[in-house]
């Protein structure tokens, strides 16, 4: 098997997802509240420029766009989501 990538930590999980997501105009994550949640909100950060979504434990209709607060990005106290 061949080594795709080396990259380390946190910086290289973030280089790596924004290289993933180039061309994407939406991003929407899928998984577990509580757990989930901060993973996408971090990785948020990296393609900011784009629409984001989350969606927990696949029920559509508690989907909430991702967007940037005092606090930092958070989906857990944002919009429903219109995507």
């Amino acid at each position: 098997m061949s080594i795709i990538n080396t990259s380390q930590g946190v910086g290289g999980i973030l280089n790596n997802f924004r290289d993933l997501a180039e061309g994407a105009e939406k991003i929407t994550f899928v998984g577990t509240p509580g757990f989930c949640t901060p993973f996408a909100e971090l990785l948020s950060f990296v393609v900011r420029d784009r629409k984001l979504a989350f969606i927990p434990g696949l029920d559509i209709e508690k989907a909430r766009s991702i967007h940037m607060t005092p606090e930092g990005y958070a989906a857990w106290r944002t919009h429903r989501c219109t995507c």
